[in-house]
């Protein structure tokens, strides 16, 4: 049962985030105006709105779309300040004084690795306030010596026990929660999900898969390949261009790759692709959130060939097109929205072989309205209204057993 929003507006809660995230914000939005959370966010730095460098896409950057409108935000330090244009150096410097001075009913932390989010969680324990959980975990992104995961495990053991809920992503964020001792009325589902509203009106527009296609130079009858994401290695674009050299030379002809994303490995990436046997791809670079979805719609098939990929919101943003994907069994979101055989294929992480065979496999899927259906299914479940119906749940929860 929900609160009034008298109730609500007594219960306010605070996010502590390094930098505006285009996935995030909306969530924050639709916690404040539809479920009545009255949101404050803390962000250590703005530059992925007032422009920044990312390093692994190796440039410099701002979000095109608006992040922060419809809830409260509050910057500790600001670009034009002469502050950090970057994620890795953001400081919490003034966090806590912020805090003491905002007296949120609760605070939501979102990750535990990098130095600012440790500060946070310092500070909102130092303030006394409940702390929500909603960071990206999972136990199968990366393959850890065994001495190394059983110090994490029991770090992380001793660390969630000050947390008092936990909103988990998806199947693998639940288990990962549940193996380090984490009680079921502390877990609370708020998928990772994507804004679709952007996507939205690329469909709806009248530019055809063909129209587009002419514009980047593709092939009109080409199975186009989508990759979608930073170049550097832990994505994997490396083995899917050679993946594709291993498919039969009748396919290999007729396969395109479309990679969409910038970073340090392009220029090795464009050398690889001219080798013997040569792969055709366009390069289309760097491209901002509004600009995704012509590439979306010139694809046939998404492919996901992370080596550690805590979750993947390419898929759900594929799936939204209803295209199948293809993901390696280190990407977080895999069992969650791949289905072998149905709506796409799961291979193994750095394995040309296995992702060439998921290839093959996958390319009878392309075309077919009932994937597309099962696609754009699974996205109901991973909504941005589930996604804040679960902390709008969580933080409810919490504020209420400390009145």
């Amino acid at each position: 049962m929900r609160a009034s929003s008298s109730d609500n507006s007594r219960r306010a809660l605070t996010v502590i985030q390094t930098h505006p995230v285009q996935y995030h914000a909306p969530i924050y939005q639709l916690l404040q105006q539809r479920f009545g959370v009255e949101m404050h966010v803390i962000y250590g730095s703005d530059f992925s709105v007032a422009g920044g460098f990312d390093r692994k896409f190796g440039k410099k950057f701002a979000w095109d779309i608006d992040l922060l409108s419809g809830y409260e935000s509050h910057f500790l330090s600001r670009v034009s300040n002469g502050a950090s244009a970057s994620v890795e150096d953001v400081t919490a410097k003034g966090l806590l004084r912020l805090l003491k001075e905002l007296r949120p009913a609760a605070v939501m932390i979102v990750g535990y690795n990098r130095r600012f989010h440790q500060y946070a969680i310092f500070a909102a324990l130092s303030a006394r306030l409940p702390i929500l959980f909603r960071g990206e975990v999972n136990d199968n992104a990366r393959v850890r010596r065994p001495l190394k995961d059983a110090i994490r495990r029991c770090v992380l053991r001793t660390l969630y026990r000050r947390f008092d809920a936990f909103l988990y992503l998806g199947q693998r964020s639940r288990e990962h929660y549940e193996r380090h001792g984490c009680p079921a009325s502390k877990l609370f589902f708020s998928p990772y999900s994507a804004d679709h509203s952007v996507h939205k009106k690329h469909l709806e527009n009248s530019e055809s898969k063909t129209e587009i296609r002419r514009t980047l130079g593709i092939s009109e009858d080409a199975t186009v390949i989508l990759f979608a994401g930073k170049l550097y290695e832990a994505k994997g674009p490396g083995v899917l261009i050679e993946a594709v050299r291993r498919l039969p030379e009748s396919v290999r002809k007729r396969t395109e790759l479309l990679l969409v994303g910038d970073g340090e490995m392009r220029a090795d990436l464009e050398s690889l692709v001219r080798q013997e046997p040569a792969v055709k791809a366009y390069f289309a670079g760097f491209r901002n959130q509004t600009e995704l979805g012509r590439f979306y719609k010139a694809a046939d098939l998404l492919v996901l060939p992370s080596f550690s990929e805590t979750w993947g919101l390419v898929v759900n943003e594929a799936l939204f097109y209803g295209l199948p994907c293809v993901v390696t069994d280190r990407v977080g979101s895999a069992p969650d929205l791949v289905r072998p055989g149905f709506n796409g294929e799961i291979c193994q992480a750095r394995s040309a072989d296995s992702l060439a065979a998921a290839l093959q496999r996958s390319y009878r899927l392309i075309g077919d309205p009932g994937v597309a259906k099962i696609c754009q299914q699974l996205m109901n479940r991973y909504s941005l209204e589930n996604a804040a119906k679960g902390i709008y749940d969580a933080h409810f929860t919490v504020t209420s057993r400390k009145k």
